[in-house]
């Protein structure tokens, strides 16, 4: 089951992943990370909703998650990078 299951409101906090049947625990929260993703699904659930009534929102929410997330370079390669760019000025 995606997404995850949150008990944050029990003293135990569990968190987990049901997949194919099985349960799979995921690492503790604290209670800011907690509140980030509640407020993540609250805006998820807006965009939804907001979306149901406007189409046009909805394929353009489309096209950009369809866009693959751009990778953190390392140090490495942004000193590559930079220097490549100081060469060719």
């Amino acid at each position: 089951m995606d997404p995850s299951i949150g008990n944050w409101a029990f003293p135990c906090k569990s968190h987990y992943f049901i997949s194919s049947g099985n349960v799979i625990w995921a690492k503790d929260m604290s209670n800011k990370t907690i509140a980030k993703g509640r407020q993540l699904s609250r805006m998820q659930k807006q965009s939804y909703y907001d979306n149901l009534n406007n189409p046009a929102s909805a394929i353009k929410d489309v096209e950009h998650k369809a866009q693959p997330p751009k990778q953190q370079q390392g140090y490495l390669q942004r000193l590559a990078t930079w220097w490549k760019n100081f060469l060719s000025r």
